[in-house]
């Protein structure tokens, strides 16, 4: 399985828009709201990455098999205290066949070096308590919880995501 890495344009928006919402769909079935889930669709997941993308709003790097993107990264600096050393790794998603098959892990790797070539010290991300499978996936990586949770209310279901860091400097 030969992947292609590479910095995303504003022509893959709405092949990101598909990886985006097929895989949010199956990560988080069962863990968020059903009407949450659902209300993430094409158009405008679409019409999102369309505007962080020509609105450099964040960076973002796709996985290619072949033609097909297959996974994508953003990341971009934190909003709110954080360090102006820190990075965060916004969205990681890979299309749902191609689950536990390398690809995110590639495209983290591909992340990672990139930023051991900047003035960035350390990653920090944001994950769902109850996402096994990431917290796993980030922990595998290298990742640790800070201790700062996050909390949102959603059609009655209180959410709580934990903050991650990892070091990426000596």
């Amino acid at each position: 399985m030969k992947i292609n890495i590479r910095n995303a344009d504003i022509k893959d928006a709405h092949s990101i828009a598909l990886v985006h919402v097929t895989s949010w769909a199956q990560a988080y079935d069962g863990l968020l709201p059903k009407s949450f889930i659902e209300s993430y669709n094409i158009e405008r997941r679409q019409k999102l990455w369309s505007n962080t993308l020509s609105d450099n709003l964040a960076s973002v790097l796709v996985a290619e098999m072949g033609n097909e993107i297959v996974g994508f990264l953003s990341y971009r600096e934190p909003r709110g205290e954080q360090s102006n050393n820190s990075i965060e790794l916004n969205s990681l998603y890979v299309a749902p066949g191609l689950f536990g098959r390398g690809v995110g892990s590639d495209l983290f790797d591909y992340f990672e070096k990139r930023m051991l070539n900047s003035s960035y010290t350390q990653i920090v991300l944001w994950a769902l308590d109850t996402n096994q499978i990431a917290l796993n996936f980030y922990r595998k990586h290298g990742f640790c919880e800070t201790g700062l949770q996050g909390k949102e209310r959603l059609d009655g279901t209180i959410l709580n995501d934990l903050q991650m860091v990892k070091s990426i400097k000596a």
